[in-house]
């Protein structure tokens, strides 16, 4: 059976998290441009080990070929924010910056649903990397601004590999309703999201607040 919907399943199971989200910790604070130096970068050092465990494994798609197709190396955030964490850091060390329990948990939660080849991954996927592709510009001209940053330091919010990131993100979105998938597997691939959210807010959350602490 065809479902053709999963992706606006997604965001309308998910929107008071979106919304949320957007409001909370240092996300709100990228968003209200008032966010520091410091918080963004232990938030990059946080995001780092959360998209490390997304990339892992592509074989982990292989029950989801319709997804597996428009899922690769073009897309993956690994490398960049390796990238902007060493221009940022100015050449210190920016390994010793704390990985929060909370990051530690939703990578657990990733690999496990990537370990099992189970539809959550799915979820997971569809609130990193849709909203990568379609907030990122909008991102970078505030957190580049705000903090001073150059081109160099920004590299998480570029595709350099997508030439047409307008016509990939349609291609992307519509990927996940082209998803051959049984209703067990689209509930899972929603709480995946619902999941994927609620980590993303207690990260941002934790960020500020031991950030506030130093």
């Amino acid at each position: 059976m065809f479902f053709r919907v999963l992706a606006d399943l997604m965001k309308a199971r998910t929107a008071a998290l979106h919304t949320e989200a957007e409001r909370t910790g240092v996300v709100s604070d990228i968003l209200k441009s008032t966010v520091s130096r410091q918080a963004y970068l232990r938030f990059m050092r946080n995001l780092l080990p959360v998209y490390a465990a997304l990339e892992r494994d592509l074989s982990a798609l292989s029950g989801f070929p319709a997804l597996d197709v428009v899922f690769g190396r073009p897309l993956f955030r690994t490398e960049s924010i390796q990238a902007d964490l060493t221009q940022i850091s100015g050449g210190k060390d920016w390994n010793d910056l704390v990985v929060f329990d909370e990051t530690r948990a939703y990578c657990d939660a990733i690999i496990l649903a990537s370990e099992a080849k189970s539809a959550a991954l799915i979820g997971h996927i569809y609130v990193r990397y849709l909203g990568d592709l379609n907030g990122g510009l909008i991102l970078k001209k505030l957190v580049g601004t705000r903090l001073a940053l150059s081109e160099s330091a920004l590299c998480f919010y570029e595709f350099p590999e997508i030439k047409d990131l307008v016509s990939f993100r349609q291609r992307f979105r519509a990927a996940f309703n082209n998803l051959t998938l049984s209703p067990q597997d689209i509930e899972r691939a929603i709480q995946g999201a619902w999941d994927a959210f609620s980590w993303n807010i207690k990260i941002s959350k934790a960020v500020k607040d031991k950030s506030a602490l130093l």
